[in-house]
């Protein structure tokens, strides 16, 4: 800004020369046809000053501009890793508590199957032991969410293995081999069937605990990851919100 106020006046005092309104005792001192060229040169060195400060602005908004789009990139890209984060953390959370509800219900058939084992086994006690008898309809289980999922199971991580486990062992043992026998065979069989069924309520039981602190596990990376990403779209409120801060300092002079 100075320099140009001290261009300007040079080039006024110049014009005054010019034209012969300077004092005598101040325009001898400029020999004749100098003044011309001390005008035109002012006037370049002024055009290159100027030039030369256009093409530094110009780069200083180039730089920060490019700073904008760096901190804008990073943002995109943490936020977009965030979204992938949160969305995998509820996939495995809801996959999860729906396999856990279908384990206890599975478990809970257990229970009624190791009641209705309980009523046999009086029942073929008072019965002759040669007697032929029939098996009534034992309670079903089928794993609908288990085996719709099975594709997806890898998700789980670690927790996988409790799954599979804890499903071939309610699996198994919702079946007894055979239909038809005598009282005493069925007898024995529903002793032995009814001791392997309270196994695997105890082992369902111990996969389930694990489970559930797996569940708590997914609970948790899912909180965080909406959290960050609330923080992620606040920031990107102020950021709208708030006027860019370019450096002023930079551009004085113009």
């Amino acid at each position: 800004m100075y320099l140009v106020a001290a261009l300007n006046a040079l080039l006024l005092f110049l014009n005054l020369y010019f034209y012969g309104h300077l004092p005598d005792w101040l325009s001898t001192k400029i020999k004749e046809g100098w003044g011309p060229v001390f005008a035109a040169s002012i006037a370049i060195l002024g055009v290159l000053w100027q030039t030369n400060k256009g093409f530094k602005n110009l780069i200083a908004s180039q730089e920060h501009q490019a700073t904008l789009n760096r901190e804008q990139t990073i943002e995109a890209n943490r936020y977009e890793r965030a979204e992938q984060t949160r969305e995998k953390a509820d996939q495995k959370l809801t996959l999860l508590r729906a396999l856990i509800e279908e384990l206890k219900a599975g478990q809970d058939n257990l229970h009624s199957l190791v009641s209705l084992c309980s009523v046999l086994e009086k029942n073929y006690e008072q019965l002759d032991p040669k007697a032929t008898v029939d098996l009534p309809a034992l309670p079903q289980f089928e794993a609908v969410i288990y085996k719709a999922n099975a594709a997806k199971l890898d998700i789980l991580g670690s927790a996988i293995s409790h799954v599979m486990q804890a499903y071939a062992r309610l699996e198994k043992r919702m079946k007894l081999p055979g239909s038809k026998s005598d009282a005493q065979t069925l007898h024995f069989a529903i002793l032995g069937f009814k001791g392997a069924i309270l196994e695997s309520v105890k082992a369902i039981q111990a996969h389930l605990i694990e489970l559930e602190n797996q569940e708590q596990e997914f609970a948790d990376e899912l909180a965080d990851a909406t959290q960050e990403i609330g923080l992620l779209e606040k920031q990107k409120l102020n950021s709208v919100l708030e006027a860019p801060r370019v450096d002023y300092s930079r551009l004085k002079g113009i």
